[in-house]
């Protein structure tokens, strides 16, 4: 895969961005104010044998920069074509366009660019700016995902496609390189950045990857070992393939392009960029073969050592062995050597074509594998192979044969049930040029092997179960600690005699991994230890219940000079299991190892010290740990972890390697379950999948920059009095560091020294960093002025709390020039400089902070204002409400309104009377009456008047006196009906009834309406004129009324 590019949307998109480019499933494009995702899914839909891919669905989603600029676009880096667009529409069409590495987004807010590129195969962006304070400015709004959400320190954005997770913002100062304290902000889906300590220089923010890659074997291929090629930086790696099905990526010509048997030893040799597979071969017979420790010649042959079951294992005609000892059946790890095991010492040409020698080393028991001391799963599989300076194999490994070939030894054989075997080979395998045994009554494994260039003498290490060594009364330790510990000793250049030997550990189960030698040929040992109490120097790193340790001895191994513990236990029995260490040139400790459930069901790499630049910060608990500690042992100068999330990297045995510039090299086993996520990068390098459904051997190649001692200081150029110092430094690779601090006082601290200054002046501040062990210097220094300087934070607030656009002014004292920083207490901040204005989306009330700061003061003059503002509705108009009762009769009525928010209430009648209270009771006569009410808000400064007529009607009545007592039913239109009294109008809610009967009781008339009009006739003969009586009952919404009665007299007029 070759390098990404963006392309520039020249008009043959036609959307609203400007730059494009697609990562696997994934299209990312660059708009003037935002980023745009468009992810798509595909399914796998078996068709004929094969595989085809379905569309299954698609997300999109988009990074807005909230309040961002129209920025100016600058491109940087081009690609080595051009492409052409002549799809569709014509008016789409376009030719020429030149894709580019890096897009830079000039100005997107006030002073901060974004750098948008990509790195290793993975998208990057990097916000630029003169000042950690721009980076406030910042806000971005995650529009169309599912959530989002900060864990761990890390960005976690969730589609419908899956999860996006963004690492840790990674902040720096551009010029040193100081890390500097960040972390993600989220309010809502909006994410800001947050810069955790006072830091005011410029910045920027940078997430990092590194170099891997897989073989990309289709077989299961498990990983062991690594190294590079002195000569051009090329690298090896060493494993297992561990199945006949599948594809083993050899190449043509290769030694052995065949599998064998179960299993094979692979040999993979990659360019030193990771791009290109120089050579790839098996190795190996009919039964089981493993690699354990690898190393190359300046002419790149390649020295493997590893154990073998194979009779027929390829080894040279005349080589120094070349019959298979064998022995009883053993087993290491999954894998059963059936007819026992040697060790085998195989030399592959430079091309990997053919054996430049090889021959077994063993005798008639198990040989090359360590049986009894282990504590993490692969520690059956360690022993290293070196070379010397005259260009031998030098070997440590263990051996349970009473037969091996001793040469130029004074031991007479195996003296326990285990011993470490050290042996020296010519190059070409064919001569024994030194072979002893070590140990004593019990265990002993032969793990590391280094040579004192100086001296001559060969140094090796390994851990022991017996309670005496061959002249540990010479170390500094003379006798063990405990049931099992780890030992050190030297063998003499010339007659190849142990000469002086020490333990190490504590009253519990401890061992010695791996060893390596300074400038000044003291020891340095990595080992484990199950105590937790593991002895530490003064001052040096000393976590609590370390699993893991670093001890440093003189040349003669007669005095324990230092040592350091880390790795807390607290959530496993071991932190890592170690596989490469390094001391460079001037004393940094380089460490590399694994852990997790794999190499023992307790073990977890939790808890680890990470530090503030790792690639990455969190772990499963099964993953690798890389760190670098400096010389002083008393910090990490760097430590990460290294893994794919939910998948158990881990190492199946044998040795990784550290070039002497601290590059490191190490083999994995990685992506097992068929996963692809372990980290792969650059994204061109051999192969970035995992190649098989089970594991595949991984190789990575870290460059721990080496530093002579340097020493970068800033802090502010002025300040107000008094003045706490504040130095922001990066000083590495010192272990002597003078401050002169200006004032007339001299420092010795490592750390920064603390100072007050009082005084206003200008002062000089000097440091001077020295690096003893490499004889390096660097000084820097820096001046400042102090000066008086006064803050008010006292701010003018104006707004209106009724406006319903909720806007608040915020005007500033004008004193010093002062930079405020605004907290507006629903979740926004701002750094406006001056007078500012904020708008609130919902009402309530908000506590507000300022902070004002002098802007030439930094940090040190600082006043703070809380003040709290309310927003409220404004209340509706008033609705007047009228009850009169109808039935009593009495003439009251009362008025009232229940609309909140208003507090003054006046009303005022037609007839003149005025009242106050938002509830009263007033005189009324029936009939229609007037009322106007004027409502007061006197928070909102409001005032409402309404007016409304009603209408006091009586809801009872007496009908007597509307009855009449004569009427003259004459025709002459004078009197002629009996009806109520005219113009009388009876309510609709009335109940009414009428009778009229004459004097014996018959009933003459009746009427159930009080509209009646009776002319005084019966089945339309007129009655006599006389005197005839009526009854009327009635009834009303008050009850039924009571019954009335009374006489009316029929006139006639005379004729």
């Amino acid at each position: 895969m070759g390098q990404h590019y963006f392309v520039p949307n020249e008009g043959q998109w036609g959307d609203d961005y400007a730059f494009k480019t697609q990562f696997g499933n994934t299209t990312f494009t660059i708009g003037s104010d935002h980023f745009g995702f468009i992810q798509t899914q595909y399914e796998d839909e078996p068709e004929g044998g094969h595989s085809h891919g379905h569309f299954a669905g698609g997300h999109f989603y988009k990074m807005n920069f909230i309040g961002a600029q129209v920025p100016s676009f600058e491109s940087v880096g081009e690609a080595p074509y051009y492409e052409n667009y002549f799809i569709g529409d014509k008016k789409f069409w376009r030719d020429g366009i030149q894709p580019v590495e890096e897009v830079y987004m000039r100005q997107l807010y006030p002073d901060v660019d974004v750098r948008v590129y990509t790195q290793y195969g993975q998208l990057k962006y990097d916000l630029l700016a003169p000042s950690a304070d721009d980076i406030q400015q910042v806000a971005i709004y995650y529009d169309g995902v599912e959530s989002i959400q900060v864990k761990d320190g890390r960005l976690h954005v969730t589609t419908s496609i899956g999860e996006n997770v963004e690492i840790r913002p990674y902040v720096y100062h551009p010029d040193s390189k100081r890390a500097i304290e960040a972390s993600y902000v989220l309010s809502g889906d909006t994410l800001r950045f947050q810069i955790d300590e006072e830091y005011h220089g410029p910045v920027v923010v940078d997430p990092t990857f590194i170099f891997s890659t897989y073989t990309g074997s289709s077989k299961d291929n498990w990983g062991y070992s690594a190294t590079f090629d002195p000569s051009d930086s090329s690298v090896y790696v060493a494993g297992i393939v561990r199945q006949a099905a599948g594809n083993y990526p050899t190449t043509p010509g290769a030694f052995d392009s065949t599998y064998n048997g179960g299993p094979d030893v692979s040999i993979s040799k990659f360019s030193s960029d990771g791009t290109t597979l120089l050579y790839s071969t098996y190795l190996g017979a009919a039964q089981p073969d493993q690699p354990t420790s690898i190393i190359a010649d300046a002419q790149g042959r390649l020295v493997i050592i590893g154990s073998t079951g194979s009779a027929s294992f390829p080894v040279d005609s005349m080589g120094y062995d070349t019959s298979f000892g064998g022995g009883n059946s053993v087993t290491s790890g999954s894998f059963t050597f059936s007819t026992g095991c040697d060790l085998f010492v195989t030399v592959m040409n430079p091309d990997g074509r053919s054996l430049y020698g090889s021959t077994f080393m063993g005798g008639a028991a198990t040989d090359g594998i360590n049986q009894g001391l282990i504590n993490n799963y692969g520690d059956k599989v360690r022993g290293e192979v070196i070379l010397s300076p005259w260009n031998t194999i030098l070997i440590a490994t263990s051996s349970s044969s009473l037969d091996i070939p001793l040469v130029n030894s004074t031991s007479t054989g195996n003296a326990g049930k285990q011993d470490a075997w050290v042996m020296e080979l010519s190059l070409d395998c064919r001569q024994l040029l030194w072979s002893t045994t070590f140990g004593g009554s019990e265990l002993e494994s032969g793990f590391s092997i280094r040579v004192n260039e100086t001296t001559g003498d060969i140094v090796v290490a390994g851990s022991t179960e017996s309670a005496l060594l061959p002249q540990s009364a010479n170390g500094a330790f003379t006798n063990s600690h405990g049931q099992r510990d780890g030992y050190i000793t030297i063998f003499d250049s010339v007659t190849r005699a142990p000469l002086a030997t020490t333990f190490t550990g504590t009253a519990s189960d401890d061992m010695n991994f791996l060893i390596d030698l300074d400038e000044q040929d003291n020891v340095y040992v990595l080992g484990q230890t199950e105590e937790g109490s593991y002895p530490t120097s003064p001052n040096a790193i000393s976590e609590i219940n370390p699993s893991v340790f670093v001890h440093q001895f003189s040349p003669d191994l007669s005095v324990s000079m230092r040592s350091l513990a880390f790795g807390n236990k607290q959530f496993g029995s071991m932190a890592i299991s170690p596989t490469a260490f390094l001391v460079d040139k001037c004393g940094d400790v380089y460490i590399s190892g694994w852990g997790g459930v794999v190499g023992n069901s307790t073990s977890n790499t939790r808890n680890m010290h990470i530090t503030k630049d790792a690639f990455q910060s969190t772990t499963d608990g099964s993953d690798l740990y890389f760190a670098v500690i400096d010389a002083s042992f008393r910090k990490f100068n760097y430590a990460t972890y290294f893994g794919a999330n939910g998948v158990e990297e881990h190492v199946d045995g044998g040795t990784s390697r550290f070039d002497n510039n601290g590059v490191m090299y190490q083999a994995i086993c990685a992506g097992c379950g068929g996963f692809d996520t372990y980290p792969t990068f650059p994204n061109n390098v051999y192969s970035r999948n995992n190649g098989s459904g089970n594991c595949n051997l991984a190789v990575t190649v870290i460059a721990f920059e080496q530093q002579d001692a340097t020493v970068n200081i800033s802090a502010p150029d002025t300040v107000c009095s008094p003045f706490n110092l504040v130095i922001y430094d990066t000083i590495t690779g010192a272990d002597v560091v003078i401050w002169d601090m200006g004032n007339g006082d001299i420092d010795t601290s490592l750390t920064v020294p603390q100072r007050q200054y009082n005084t206003p002046g200008t002062y000089n501040i000097q440091v001077i960093a020295l690096d003893t062990n490499c004889n390096t210097s660097d000084t820097a220094e820096i001046t400042f002025t102090v000066v008086n300087a006064t803050v008010d934070a006292n701010v003018g607030v104006s707004y209106d709390p009724c406006d319903p656009s909720r806007t608040v002014n915020f005007i500033t004292p004008n004193n010093n020039g002062s930079a405020y920083y605004w907290d507006f207490g629903d979740g926004t901040k701002d750094t406006t400089f001056g007078n500012t204005s904020h708008t609130y989306i919902t009402i309530g009330q908000y506590t507000v902070t300022v902070i004002a700061q002098a802007s030439n003061c930094f940090g040190s003059a600082i006043d703070t204002m809380t003040t709290t503002i309310g927003f409220y509705n404004a209340p509706s108009d008033p609705r007047i409400s009228f009850l009169y009762d109808g039935c009593n009769n009495q003439g009251e009525a009362r008025f009232s309104t229940q609309t909140p928010n208003w507090h003054i209430f006046e009303w005022e009648f037609d007839d003149g009377r005025r009242y106050n209270g938002n509830s009263i009771v007033v005189d009324v006569e029936p009939g229609f009456i007037t009322v106007t009410l004027t409502v007061t808000d006197t928070f909102c400064n409001r005032t409402v008047t309404v007016s409304e007529t009603f209408e006091a009607r009586p809801l009872s009545y007496a009908f007597g006196g509307l009855v009449p007592n004569a009427f003259s039913p004459d025709g002459d239109g004078q009197n002629d009906f009996f009806q109520l009294q005219e113009g009388f109008t009876a309510p609709t809610n009335i109940g009414f009834n009428i009778k009229v009967y004459d004097r014996w009781g018959q009933l003459l008339f009746e009427s159930g309406t009080a509209d009646f009009k009776w002319d005084g006739t019966v089945d339309g003969k007129p009655l006599t004129e006389g005197v005839y009586f009526w009854i009327v009952e009635a009834s009303s919404d008050c009850g039924a009324g009571a019954e009335e009665n009374g006489v009316v007299h029929i006139m006639k007029t005379p004729e």
